[in-house]
């Protein structure tokens, strides 16, 4: 079986599953939430749309209640995945293209990788930066 799910705009640059979720992220500023339990079905809410520029990684919470998204915009976005509402938006101090993220274990911690050679730990309740 092989499903083709055509929904973006311009090339896809990372893709995520969280429980019954599939994520997408693209070059067309967007990210997309899939419910894979009803056939690759496009949640209601989608896309999620904040980013100004190409959207580079997005990633699942440990628990999937939440999903971040890095831009070239030098944002990370933090979404809802039960509503699609942006619920914390992280600014890089240099405005860096953010390559990529990843939370923690715990996800207490985003950590990101941006295009000016630094890796930022993001203290996520309090959306500042850590080290």
């Amino acid at each position: 079986m092989s499903t083709i799910l055509q929904t973006h705009s311009s090339d896809v640059n990372c893709t995520a599953f969280s429980g019954s979720l599939l994520a997408t992220c693209s070059g067309d500023k967007t990210i997309r939430l899939y419910d894979i339990s009803k056939d690759f079905e496009e949640l209601p809410f989608s896309p999620l749309v904040g980013h100004s520029y190409y959207v580079h990684c997005c990633v699942f919470s440990p628990l999937g209640t939440h999903i971040a998204s890095c831009s070239t915009d030098g944002k990370i976005i933090i979404w809802d995945t039960k509503n699609g509402q942006s619920v914390r938006i992280f600014n890089h101090e240099s405005n860096a293209i953010i390559r990529v993220c990843s939370y923690s274990a715990n996800s207490k911690y985003l950590v990101t990788g941006a295009a000016d050679n630094s890796v930022c730990i993001w203290d996520v309740d309090s959306c500042k930066l850590y080290k």
